[in-house]
């Protein structure tokens, strides 16, 4: 949880213009469970209910897959839009060639398989 609340000290977003409250959250959960805490165990994502948007750890997951799989400098890259209040979906639609709703699709049937 420190590493989480760090990263928001870390962050320090202007004004949220975009309506980006769950991709904030999500890139700190991000850093620590995937990049501080890897092996901690996750709990599964109810994808009934979820949507990438949701924020926390769903988002972590999601962002996490999809860096994994298209670009590794995603997470960074989102942040540096965050960081100039400018709006991080054209970044991540240019980095992975697709929009979030696709993505999650894929995560999703990638996911719920194993």
């Amino acid at each position: 949880m420190i590493i989480h609340e760090m990263t928001h000290f870390i962050q320090s977003y202007p004004g949220n213009k975009n309506d980006t409250g769950w991709l904030v959250e999500g890139i700190a959960d991000y850093i620590r469970w995937w990049r501080f805490e890897p092996e901690s165990p996750r709990s599964r994502i109810n994808f009934e209910k979820a949507t990438y948007h949701d924020a926390y750890r769903t988002t972590a997951a999601w962002l996490a897959w999809v860096s994994a799989k298209y670009n590794r400098g995603l997470v960074p890259a989102l942040d540096l839009n965050l960081r100039n209040a400018e709006d991080p979906i054209p970044t991540l639609t240019k980095l992975t060639g697709k929009d979030p709703q696709t993505l999650w699709d894929e995560f999703r049937a990638a996911t719920e398989k194993k």
